[in-house]
């Protein structure tokens, strides 16, 4: 496997990583904000 498919992968996960984690807790915001207000 070349270095820079490597590094490519490696910098693709942390992204996919930081990307999952900052929009997972604004759902879970986003969630819990719409429940306390519709139920």
């Amino acid at each position: 496997m070349p270095a820079s498919l490597t590094k490519a992968a490696y910098f693709a996960t942390i992204e996919l990583w930081f990307f999952s984690a900052i929009f997972g807790s604004e759902l879970n915001r986003i969630q819990a904000y719409a429940s306390a207000k519709f139920l």
